[in-house]
């Protein structure tokens, strides 16, 4: 059987568990981050035109949800996210061809939307996005977890084993939960969220095994 390893933070909900079932795929939470709210100190500006948020985790973190204009559009990543968004009342949410901060930057300037006011909510860490009139406030943080299952994490360490890296954060994760990181993940195969995700990988010369055509759990399973 495959084993995948899944290193966010949030517990893996049902449907997951059952589609990894369906494929003969088992599926390992190794959680290598968590999360914490920050204190937002400066006035939320309104005057805005569209709103950027990469993450569920923003709209969980901020406490003013009732002060954004559910009506201005909403540049976002992953499904998830979009439909997140949908059930808090947002109508305009816009998904770029390429699901990254990226790919967000990419479709601003390819529909010449440079020039429009920008309030990009996020983590105090995160890919930035490069825009003439952008305010970015972080809503929360994120830091390394030392999990309790590290022991029989390493059980797993085999070529029936896939590891998914859903944020650069996770990687920062692994390599400072375990010091000999890069023989650990020469031994299985190592799928990033998405480019974001890849380029850090790469950074440290880490073999891909693939990347999803879409940022969640059920695409990454699919490729297994």
């Amino acid at each position: 059987m495959k084993n995948l390893v899944i290193t966010r933070e949030e517990p893996i909900e049902e449907h997951i568990k059952l589609l990894a079932n369906e494929k003969g795929v088992n599926i390992f939470h190794l959680p290598l981050i968590k999360t914490k709210s920050l204190e937002i100190n400066v006035e939320i500006p309104s005057n805005y035109d569209f709103l950027i948020i990469t993450s569920k985790k923003t709209l969980k973190y901020f406490k003013n949800l009732e002060i954004l204009d559910k009506n201005k559009p909403v540049l976002t990543t992953g499904d998830k996210t979009k439909k997140f968004l949908k059930s808090l009342g947002f109508t305009n949410i816009i998904i770029p061809k390429k699901q990254s901060a990226e790919g967000i930057k990419e479709y601003i300037y390819n529909n010449n939307l440079q020039s429009k006011k920008f309030l990009f909510l996020r983590a105090k860490k995160g890919k930035k996005i490069d825009l003439p009139n952008i305010t970015v406030i972080p809503v929360y943080e994120t830091i390394t977890n030392f999990p309790d299952n590290k022991k029989e994490f390493l059980k797993l360490i085999n070529k029936d084993t896939y590891i998914l890296f859903s944020s650069p954060s996770t990687f920062k994760g692994f390599k400072e939960n375990f010091e000999n990181y890069k023989d650990l993940l020469a031994k299985i195969k190592v799928i990033p969220i998405g480019d974001t995700t890849k380029t850090e990988l790469e950074k440290d010369y880490i073999k891909i095994f693939a990347v999803p055509t879409k940022p969640s759990i059920e695409e990454v399973i699919k490729l297994l």
